[in-house]
């Protein structure tokens, strides 16, 4: 516990999980949120539109807070659950995440430092098979900006705040308003903008999150596509204008990659195919980056 004291005050923090269909880790995932070094003060798991009994067993299994959210979308139910945090820090967890017994403690070290808003744990890209798409994925994070999963070819700048597996101040986080509920893909990156104008976001490489992804090459490469139509909803929130200084690069890990090439495909093609699609959005993010700023001036 001295680890995670403020003079002599213990900082304390509440962890919310989306989810939104059963998957095989969830066992092992609650396990390990009892088990932790420094106890979280509040466990919310928000039921994200679920049609599977074998979740709702497990979380009566485990006595955690369970909450409904109707709105579909990570962002939403991110939100939902922040409702209810009274925490100094909040952490949110993935549902396919696996996290160490000390990752709270060692999260919490984070903001001993006054300045630090956000902290950012070490992501380990993993799978229950030793198949090719692990491979690809640890090899990928050794050449990604800021140890994130976002791709090299994403226009913006980059932060590292994923929120896989990260850990915020509450009162900062409900300040900004929380996560920007029309982003699908990139609320992270939105947050860790909005974030950067209040405090430091600090990577903490202690506490380790295994990170899995089940769903093949095929849904790999969706993600991708995902990331890319996002991209351009970000410009548009953000006012910024789109940069050319494109890159393809084909080689991961010192060697030509034909995965790789398609990962960079897909992810173009979905900027290209949507560049037109959000025009109508409102760039109501940058509205609220200039009201942290007034905010931090008089804080």
């Amino acid at each position: 516990m001295v680890a995670c004291m403020t003079n002599t005050t213990p900082l304390n923090s509440s962890v919310i999980i989306p989810c939104d269909k059963f998957n095989p880790f969830l066992e092992s995932l609650f396990n390990s949120l009892l088990c932790q070094t420094v106890p979280f003060k509040k466990i919310i798991i928000v039921d994200n539109n679920i049609n599977d009994d074998r979740f709702f067993s497990l979380v009566k299994k485990f006595n955690f807070d369970l909450i409904k959210c109707k709105q579909q979308g990570s962002a939403y139910a991110r939100n939902k659950g922040l409702e209810l945090v009274s925490s100094e820090y909040v952490a949110f967890l993935d549902s396919d995440v696996n996290i160490s017994k000390d990752w709270n403690e060692l999260m919490l070290q984070s903001f001993k430092n006054k300045n630090v808003i956000a902290s950012q744990s070490c992501l380990i890209p993993s799978s229950k098979k030793n198949n090719n798409l692990q491979k690809y994925r640890h090899n990928k994070k050794k050449i990604l900006t800021n140890k994130t999963f976002n791709d090299v070819l994403n226009i913006h700048h980059l932060t590292i705040l994923n929120t896989a597996a990260c850990m915020v101040n509450t009162k900062v986080l409900k300040m900004i308003g929380g996560f920007e509920q029309s982003l699908a893909r990139y609320e992270d990156l939105d947050i860790a903008l909005k974030i950067e104008y209040t405090g430091k976001i600090e990577a903490n490489t202690k506490a380790k999150a295994q990170v899995f992804f089940e769903k093949g090459h095929m849904g790999y490469l969706k993600r991708s596509f995902l990331n890319g139509k996002y991209s351009v909803l970000m410009d548009r929130l953000w006012g910024e204008k789109v940069k050319t200084n494109y890159k393809i690069q084909l080689k991961l890990a010192g060697s030509f990659s034909f995965f790789y090439a398609l990962d960079q495909v897909s992810f173009i093609l979905g900027r290209a195919l949507n560049k037109n699609v959000f025009n109508q959005v409102a760039a109501k993010s940058k509205m609220k980056t200039l009201l942290i700023k007034s905010w931090k001036k008089t804080s």
